[in-house]
């Protein structure tokens, strides 16, 4: 998906209707924010082109809303940037450093303030990386901020993401910080212990701003960070294997409710097909008391 936080509701293929323009190919919408800055992001057809407009629910007719004096939602309309997201390249790689490389890259000539230039954001293009929903700004935020966030968020991400589950040893037994101090050493980045305060600081100042979180921002984020690897691993490999239980849960409910709303239908019928043929059901006499 090219909305990570964001939930596909419907699309369409057919012709249009007064519910449903002829050029709206699909529509996202968020969950999990605060209600004021829920979004409808639509796909549109625009001649040869695919158009993305986002929009608050709450205030459809505005770009721009200011959430606190340096923190700015960004909405409107974006050309849709064809290309393979290079998360899903990093996520899949025996090496996630050499595609974060492309993401440092981009990061290094675009302004800091984009709050969303991360690894999942960015496509590659035959032009090169390319980022696309921008839709936070941070007036206050600085290069360096960025690139810890990036890179740390990339461990995370990489940890609960792999499809294999094969780690190198020596990763699995490390922390998420100290995962992220060795990936930013060998990209030429220093992180260190001041940088996982800040981190847990900007954490802790923005995401209550925008997400339904409880107060403790600041202690899960601590805890996410300072969590060994291999625990991340297993919370995600947890957490995926109780969504394929609630699901086959949901398809045996299903099974079962189409089994008995069927076998009415189908009891009348050999009824009908019995009277049609001039058959009639006996019943064996019921055993009497002596």
């Amino acid at each position: 998906m090219d909305f990570s936080d964001a939930l596909l509701v419907v699309g369409h293929a057919g012709a249009g209707s007064a519910h449903w323009p002829e050029d709206l190919l699909a529509a996202y919408f968020t969950a999990w924010r605060k209600v004021s800055l829920m979004t409808r992001v639509d796909f549109r057809r625009q001649g040869s082109e695919l158009v993305v407009d986002r929009r608050l629910l709450a205030h459809p007719a505005i770009d721009r809303l200011e959430v606190s004096p340096s923190f700015i939602w960004h909405g409107g309309e974006e050309r849709y940037v064809e290309g393979e997201r290079l998360s899903d390249v990093m996520w899949d790689a025996k090496d996630p450093l050499a595609p974060l490389a492309q993401w440092l890259e981009l990061a290094h000539r675009t302004p800091a303030e984009l709050l969303d230039v991360l690894p999942w954001n960015v496509k590659l293009t035959d032009d090169g990386p390319v980022s696309f929903d921008q839709e936070w700004i941070e007036l206050t935020r600085d290069h360096a901020a960025r690139l810890r966030y990036g890179i740390a968020t990339a461990v995370i991400t990489r940890a609960t993401a792999r499809r294999d589950r094969r780690v190198d040893p020596a990763e699995d037994a490390r922390t998420v910080w100290e995962t992220a101090q060795e990936w930013a050493q060998r990209l030429g980045v220093t992180l260190s212990h001041e940088d996982l305060e800040r981190f847990v600081a900007d954490e802790a100042a923005l995401r209550p701003l925008v997400n339904l979180l409880p107060e403790d921002t600041a202690a899960q984020t601590r805890a996410l960070l300072e969590q060994p690897m291999s625990a991340l691993m297993r919370e995600r490999a947890d957490m995926e294997l109780d969504r394929l239980r609630q699901r086959v849960r949901v398809l045996e409910e299903n099974e079962r409710a189409r089994m008995l709303a069927e076998r009415p239908l189908w009891r009348r019928a050999v009824g009908r097909l019995a009277h049609a043929l001039g058959l009639r059901r006996t019943q064996a006499p019921r055993p009497t008391q002596s």
